[in-house]
């Protein structure tokens, strides 16, 4: 197998390696000397002094964990410049943050987030403990929670429920797919991340977490103010199956294959090739496949391409990753994918992100599928590698931009469906979308 570039990398090891931080020495006592001699060196070398070496200013555990996130972004931003800080002015970045981050964790977590933020990278963060787990637990595809997988949503800023689990604690409770998270025990979650909110949810099995919700219909309706249910909900150890097979009964006795894909885990390949076995095996067979990427905003990149791989020819271009030398790094179709002929729709969304837009711009690239929506996607063309530290918190730092088979940077910018269509908006029914993507197909 070959060694796939990531956009998500989660790294486990107990402790990140520590690269140019300061030697720590304890000083030794020493006994009582003499004055020191005065030695005369080769000529045009400097007279020395033999004395007691100075005393060692040891940092503080805080201060460390500031040179640590240094050191990863510096080993690893993908701009070269710092956002135009230079060397210099990202090393003082360094020095600035050392000096806040003495008054604890909360201080230096302060002084960390304000030093990234000098680098103008929403994607270049700092990750809480409970963060890390959850975005950790999410590329894992499972963990201990309620069973709902959240997104922020950028126009609005507020966490959603993306995906709920059947049979979890939150299906079981009445929590939907579409519904906002308005608090969880209490604590608004208003301005929050989804990873920081999904860490609230988390907890050990068979404790109990209040969650807020607004449910989607109520808010289109226009009663989001008053309409917000507290729901008691236990946590249990759930697996959040992101791919889902079915069928769509079109006009004319035609019958469309349907997979969706929520998001992309380490799971999300082998969970995708049996999904689509599914959808093929329908009774009485299929005209064409759907795959449905509305509201993917991503996740375990890898997944991404290995999604994408199912359906392309040995040696078709997927992405090409471009780091801060400029070379463009690109990865390609391994095998003969097993489902290559067979015609095929990619549905997408404003919401359709990262991880789904590598997919989708490889197979349109590729004219290997036809991509229909309501309008552009998303726009995110970087990759992030997610480092654990120690004590359990980490940072994602972009460590390169990506390009499409055909060299397209689609950062804020996004994909262009080849057929857009209002039907294909993500209330609308399967049928009236994948009817209007289908009708430009020739089947």
């Amino acid at each position: 197998m070959r060694l796939l570039r990531f956009a998500l990398v989660l790294a486990t090891t107990a402790a990140a390696v520590r690269v140019g931080e300061p030697t720590i020495r304890t000083p030794r006592r020493v006994a009582p000397v003499s004055p020191p001699r005065r030695h005369v060196l080769a000529a045009g070398a400097a007279a020395a002094l033999v004395a007691r070496p100075p005393p060692a200013h040891a940092l503080s555990d805080e201060q460390r964990l500031v040179g640590d996130v240094w050191s990863q972004v510096n080993a690893q931003f993908f701009d070269d410049t710092f956002n135009g800080l230079g060397a210099d002015g990202w090393a003082a970045q360094k020095t600035e943050a050392i000096t806040r981050a003495g008054d604890g964790p909360d201080a230096a977590y302060d002084a960390i987030r304000r030093m990234l933020g000098a680098l103008g990278d929403p994607y270049t963060r700092f990750l809480e403990p409970e963060q890390y787990e959850a975005l950790a637990s999410a590329a894992r595809g499972g963990g201990v929670g309620v069973g709902v997988q959240l997104q922020l949503e950028p126009s609005s800023g507020r966490v959603v429920v993306l995906q709920v689990a059947a049979g979890g604690p939150a299906a079981r409770g009445g929590v939907r797919a579409g519904d906002e998270v308005v608090d969880v025990d209490g604590e608004a979650m208003a301005g929050a991340t989804a990873e920081l909110c999904a860490a609230k949810i988390r907890g050990d099995a068979g404790s109990r977490v209040r969650l807020g919700v607004r449910h989607a219909a109520d808010a289109a309706a226009g009663q989001a103010a008053e309409n917000v249910q507290t729901l008691e909900l236990e946590r249990a150890p759930v697996t959040l199956n992101a791919v889902e097979a079915g069928s769509v009964a079109l006009g004319g006795g035609r019958r469309a294959g349907l997979v969706r894909i929520a998001s992309f885990s380490q799971e999300t390949p082998a969970q995708l090739v049996d999904a689509v076995r599914a959808a093929l095996a329908t009774a009485g067979g299929v005209d064409a496949l759907v795959v449905d990427l509305r509201g993917n905003a991503g996740g375990y990149m890898p997944a991404g391409v290995a999604a994408a791989e199912l359906f392309l020819e040995r040696g078709a271009p997927i992405v090409s990753e471009v780091r801060r030398a400029g070379a463009a790094l690109p990865s390609v179709a391994q095998g003969v994918g097993a489902e290559t002929k067979v015609p095929l729709c990619v549905l997408v969304d404003g919401r359709t992100a990262s991880a789904a837009e590598i997919m989708a711009a490889a197979l349109q690239d590729n004219r290997r599928a036809t991509l229909a929506g309501p309008g552009r996607t998303f726009g995110k063309g970087r990759i992030q590698n997610v480092q654990r530290l120690v004590g359990g918190s980490g940072v994602s730092v972009t460590r390169a931009r990506y390009v499409t088979p055909k060299g397209r940077d689609i950062h804020g910018v996004g994909l262009t469906p080849d057929v857009v269509a209002d039907a294909c908006a993500a209330t609308a029914p399967d049928a009236r979308c994948v009817e209007a993507a289908l009708a430009r197909m020739v089947l």
